[in-house]
């Protein structure tokens, strides 16, 4: 994960104007995930890249679910690299933390695509999903890497949407 150093808020100077908060983290100077995919023109990460920075992001993934919290945006724009090509864990906004007495989350949120199916919530049913979830949003960004033409996957990175909900 990527370190944290602190936070910064500034009220608005004016009614018309917005409050600002500064969050300031590691600097990943290797960029997002997504932006090494872009970087391939079409073409597959190498096989051992793709498994070095799963296995990493597992590593990340293992520390969030033994303290029993979801991440529950898994995606090539949360997965960044630093120079030394490491991988760090950011955008922890949709953070959950597991019931208790059940260890299920009940709240439906994330990107759809790359939603585990049952953190879906279709015409507004309830939902009831673990750290399971985590696994399979980084199977899709495994696809992600794996794929030779974006697309041909079943989704965009240009929609983006936060909301797991379906109509």
């Amino acid at each position: 994960m990527a370190s944290y150093y602190g936070a910064y808020y500034r009220a608005p100077p004016t009614d018309r104007s917005c409050e600002l908060l500064e969050i300031v983290l590691q600097y990943c100077g290797g960029g997002s995930l997504q932006n090494l995919i872009e970087t391939t023109e079409g073409r597959s990460l190498p096989e051992t890249w793709i498994g070095y920075i799963c296995k990493e992001t597992l590593k990340g993934l293992n520390h969030l679910h033994k303290s029993r919290v979801i991440h529950r945006d898994i995606k090539s724009l949360n997965i960044m690299l630093t120079d030394q090509a490491k991988v760090k864990l950011i955008d922890f906004g949709l953070c959950f933390q597991l019931d208790p007495t059940a260890g299920k989350c009940s709240e439906c949120d994330g990107t759809p695509h790359w939603m585990a199916p049952e953190a879906i919530s279709i015409r507004r049913s309830p939902v009831a999903y673990d750290t399971k979830s985590d696994i399979w949003s980084l199977g899709i960004t495994a696809v992600e890497m794996f794929s030779v033409e974006m697309s041909l996957l079943p989704f965009s990175q240009h929609n983006n949407q936060s909301s797991g909900e379906l109509h």
